[in-house]
């Protein structure tokens, strides 16, 4: 498979067909791109204090489980409050997922349709995105997408909460169980991460096919993830060299993005910055520029960086769509090659 043409196929599609560009900026959007998360926790501080009497003598507390633990007779009263915390926390989560993996599914539909309309017809539209979009190709490739995330919710987060099960050791209070589970737990944790990120690579590879498969061939959902496994397992090579070359490029427009970035939140800050300046000058207080120039400021900033992620998104799809096409010509010259078996010749009748 020549890989130097497709890339350079790809680039030229999405320069030229600024339709594209609508549908790559709705899946960047909506959060169809690399992505970064942070997170953070406290703990419970504790303090004493005093009337300053050094002579009065009170009574001793009974100790924890260790020198400065949780009192647990106060910390079980909080266990409901938590766990309605944690169930809220999921569902919410639960429910974000599904929704942007609608959206992520529709914006895919229309570039996978739209770039196999440009390779069959040197033409496309936006008109065009949006009805491949609303038909049963879309449909299909939603169920896939929903079907996807739904498998990863389901095994993903056990795994990970039994591979940090040995560090509730740590309220034991004993020292040595407190070293030995936090060594178990981050021993099961890595093995946990390096099986979900093998089984990663495997999914997004069957994936990229799967979603063509649903849109081009317009298979069922099952159909297409059991034909796509067996294209990436025939076609192992090529597939995976794809999947290389783009986790190549997209490493490289990670970095690129970088100073794209500070460019956007220089560009941001000119068109909020001023309106929160007149603010502060006619309020003199730092909440108006924050209710006024904080909008501007994010509003610029989300929808530029999605623009540029979107022209990306565009070049990706485009690139996993020709190569689809290319795998998928192989297979039917394959098909024609060997042909109907030959009937076999009838015996002569013996006169």
């Amino acid at each position: 498979m020549d890989f130097v043409k497709i890339l350079k196929r790809s680039f030229r599609i999405t320069v030229r067909y600024r339709a594209l560009w609508l549908f790559g900026f709705f899946l960047a959007l909506f959060g169809g791109s690399r992505g970064f998360g942070s997170g953070g926790g406290g703990g419970p501080s504790f303090s004493s204090g005093g009337n300053g009497s050094v002579g009065e003598v009170r009574p001793t507390p009974t100790p924890g489980p260790y020198p400065g633990g949780p009192q647990w007779p106060e910390a079980a009263r909080l266990v409901p409050l938590i766990l309605a915390i944690i169930v809220a926390i999921f569902v919410f989560v639960v429910l974000l997922v599904i929704a942007l993996t609608i959206l992520q599914a529709l914006a895919r539909t229309a570039l996978i349709g739209m770039v196999n309309e440009v390779e069959e017809t040197e033409q496309t539209s936006v008109r065009s995105g949006f009805r491949i979009l609303w038909s049963r190709r879309g449909l299909r490739l939603l169920l896939a997408e929903l079907l996807g995330s739904l498998a990863w919710l389901v095994i993903a987060p056990p795994l990970v909460i039994t591979a940090l099960l040995p560090a509730t050791l740590a309220f034991t209070g004993n020292v040595v169980l407190i070293v030995i589970g936090v060594l178990v737990a981050i021993i099961l944790l890595l093995i946990v991460v390096a099986i979900l990120s093998i089984v990663g690579i495997a999914y997004s590879m069957v994936m990229e096919i799967v979603r063509r498969k649903c849109v081009l061939e317009e298979n069922g959902v099952i159909e297409a993830i059991r034909a796509s496994i067996l294209t990436v397992r025939h076609h192992l090579t090529d597939v995976g060299l794809m999947w290389l070359l783009m986790t190549g490029i997209s490493i490289a427009w990670s970095i690129l993005m970088f100073p794209v970035g500070v460019v956007c939140i220089i560009l941001s800050l000119f068109i909020g910055g001023p309106p929160a300046l007149l603010a502060y000058a006619v309020f003199r207080s730092w909440i108006a520029p924050l209710v006024v120039g904080l909008p501007l400021f994010m509003t610029t900033m989300i929808l530029t960086v999605s623009f540029i992620e979107g022209l990306y998104l565009v070049f990706q799809s485009s690139a996993w769509t020709l190569t689809y096409r290319e795998i998928r010509a192989r297979e039917i010259a394959a098909t024609n090659d060997e042909g109907p078996s030959a009937a076999p010749e009838a015996e002569p009748v013996p006169a």
